[in-house]
């Protein structure tokens, strides 16, 4: 099981430069669970995507269509103060701070590219490919630059 935020749901199901990646994670684990006010926040999405002609309405209404069917039952709730603490604590929108707040109280990941979650909830927080094990490590290791002595020229 993981949570996913909006936009997860939406690159599954609208295709984006991150539909390959939200796909190899569904394929890894088809068991998304996301907050209750999940399919406003991807409607919004697809209504974006709608205003910047890369769909129409039709396209969006399919989209979440979809959405619907993958996500159905999966909503849950999560208790307003602990999202308004969790908000103001990690410096987030209150409609991020609810996917942060239902990771924390299930003990599971949140799959996001959402780039403040990922900043400021490192405990649950994981982009498309670190969930995937795609993201590199450091090449090398660095050593303490050297010093060289060069003999004085005659």
């Amino acid at each position: 099981m993981i949570v996913v935020d909006a936009n997860v749901v939406i690159y599954l199901v609208f295709e984006t430069s991150f539909t390959s990646l939200a796909r190899k994670v569904y394929a890894r684990d088809p068991d998304w669970v996301v907050p209750e006010l999940w399919e406003a926040e991807v409607l919004n999405g697809l209504m974006n995507e709608v205003r910047a002609k890369h769909t129409n309405v039709d396209g969006a209404i399919h989209a979440a269509g979809n959405a619907a069917a993958i996500l159905s039952g999966r909503a849950r709730t999560c208790d307003r103060e602990t999202v308004l603490r969790t908000a103001e604590a990690c410096r987030l929108t209150a409609y991020d701070a609810y996917y942060v707040t239902l990771a924390r109280k299930l003990g599971v990941s949140l799959v996001t590219e959402d780039g403040a979650i990922k900043e400021n909830c490192r405990d649950v927080a994981r982009s498309l490919t670190a969930y995937l094990g795609l993201e590199e490590g450091p090449i090398s290791v660095r050593e303490a630059r050297a010093t060289y002595r060069t003999r004085a020229r005659k």
